[in-house]
């Protein structure tokens, strides 16, 4: 687990516990606010393991789908709050949205690294040939 991301991901919650539980009105659009965090939440949740791409993408998949019924069913029982399915449909949204970017950047940074070690080596080269990529020794 990292640390760093698990102590921004505590204060994430923080604040947004605020946001969702508080007796407070934000003059923003209920469903965006629900997407936006919720996807920051998921981007930030999936880099908290390093366990590789697929652990990573069921664990966080597993916990955002539970923190996104979880957290309606909660403001369900608040007298200042309502059960909405479409903030549900808002919080999937945001999710996946979330946890797409993660993946696509996990998988920007693996082939940025891969690429770094075979250029900063200097004994190979990439050649593109056709739909595929050959290693070829210089």
């Amino acid at each position: 687990m990292r640390r760093n991301i698990l102590l921004f991901l505590g204060f994430l919650f923080l604040f947004l516990g605020f946001l969702g539980f508080a007796p407070v009105h934000i003059p923003i659009n209920d469903k965006v606010m629900h997407t936006l965090t919720f996807g920051t939440v998921a981007f930030v949740l999936f880099f908290l393991w390093d366990l590789g791409l697929e652990r990573n993408l069921a664990l966080t998949c597993t916990a955002m789908l539970l923190m996104s019924f979880g957290s309606e069913m909660v403001q369900g029982f608040l007298p200042y709050r309502t059960y909405d399915t479409k903030d549900i449909a808002a919080n999937l949204c945001g999710s996946l949205l979330g946890i797409g970017l993660a993946v696509f950047l996990e998988r920007w940074q693996e082939r940025q690294r891969w690429l770094g070690v075979a250029n900063s080596q200097g004994d190979y080269t990439q050649l593109r040939v056709g739909e595929s990529e050959v290693l070829e020794m210089v």
